[in-house]
């Protein structure tokens, strides 16, 4: 997952990996939250790669903070030219391999996890829970990543 790399960073990344790797399109990018710090490399990153699906949580909480407002407008340009997942805690993400289901949207949480790997709780953002077969990691957008397993 990329969240909070700076563009440039991004973007050279995405240059090395896209040859290494011969990388042809982003399948699924997955947005915690529409900080710029989090989205705002996505118009550069779509003009480079092709992105099929978007997963967030729909729209900003609050359309009046200025650190949403106008990076969000523009990532919502370029994610309305692909599909999109509205992600609600539950929902599961079929990646090759990797199950992931997402235990944390807008402030709602999953409330089926045992204990010991609860979620912790946030207020404004898309939290992923993969598991393959001896890993298992949780990522929470601008919080540390919690281990659960």
């Amino acid at each position: 997952m990329l969240s909070a790399i700076p563009a440039v960073l991004l973007l050279t990344m995405v240059a090395v990996a896209r040859v290494a790797a011969g990388i042809e399109k982003v399948d699924y990018l997955l947005i915690t939250h529409f900080h710029a710090d989090h989205l705002g490399g996505v118009p550069e990153l779509a003009q480079r790669l092709p992105i099929v699906t978007f997963v967030d949580h729909d729209t900003p909480p609050d359309t009046s903070d200025p650190r949403v407002v106008a990076p969000f407008r523009a990532y919502a340009a370029v994610r309305s030219r692909g599909r999109h997942i509205n992600a609600r805690p539950g929902d599961r993400l079929d990646l090759k391999g990797l199950d992931v289901q997402i235990v944390s949207s807008d402030g709602a949480i999953l409330n089926v996890l045992p204990p010991s790997r609860a979620a912790p709780t946030t207020s404004h953002g898309t939290g992923p829970l993969g598991w393959c077969e001896w890993i298992s990691a949780l990522s929470r957008g601008d919080e540390s990543p919690a281990k659960v397993c």
